[in-house]
């Protein structure tokens, strides 16, 4: 697996979960604290000009508005999945300490909210991104239901999370990379809004 170095001397590592036999890949990303960075809140511009090569309409049951994420909910969150099944063993693996700042990246339905809110606490932030106007608002009737006040739904969009520069300790996506059409773009966003030091 390639390690992409972007313009600085940090860099984005992907790092499949121990846990998954099934090629479901786990998406770290870390970075050194080499030098001072930006404190402009603004995401990262977009720049990639071509769609990456992943397959027409990959994402057009999600943008749908007519789309039922209760439809996906089972779907995806079934003991039969191992990404599903193996949730809390995939959130341990992160290691995230109380208070800390994570980027769900691809949300969906939120199956993994629960474990993330948890192992951050009521001092941390989970940021729950996605394209879909459907799942967010099913994410947000989750937050609602669970008293989870540490979670915040963010509308991303092709080209960027959405997520603020310096903005998390960790991100974190499972089974959401080969949607990005511009993953160039999303990596960069990714990159720019992890604080020094995080991963």
């Amino acid at each position: 697996m390639r390690i992409k170095r972007l313009r600085s001397a940090r860099t984005l590592a992907l790092a499949p979960d121990a846990t998954a036999a099934s090629g479901i890949l786990l998406l770290l990303l870390g970075v050194a604290a080499t030098g001072c960075r930006s404190a402009d809140p603004v995401p990262v511009v977009p720049q990639q000009t071509e769609r990456t090569a992943v397959p027409d309409g990959i994402n057009d049951s999600f943008l749908n508005p007519e789309t039922d994420a209760e439809d996906y909910v089972k779907r995806w969150e079934i003991e039969s999945r191992e990404v599903y099944a193996s949730r809390d063993a995939i959130v341990a693996a992160l290691q995230l300490e109380p208070g800390s700042r994570v980027a769900d990246i691809g949300t969906g339905t939120g199956l993994f909210l629960e474990p993330l809110a948890e192992s951050v606490g009521k001092d941390g932030k989970v940021f729950a991104t996605d394209i879909s106007m459907s799942f967010l608002e099913h994410v947000r009737n989750r937050i609602r239901e669970n008293d989870w006040t540490q979670v915040q739904p963010i509308l991303a969009g092709m080209h960027t999370t959405a997520l603020l520069q310096d903005s998390i300790d960790v991100a974190f996506t499972c089974d959401v990379y080969h949607h990005f059409e511009y993953h160039e773009d999303m990596l960069r966003s990714i990159h720019s809004a992890l604080r020094p030091g995080g991963r």
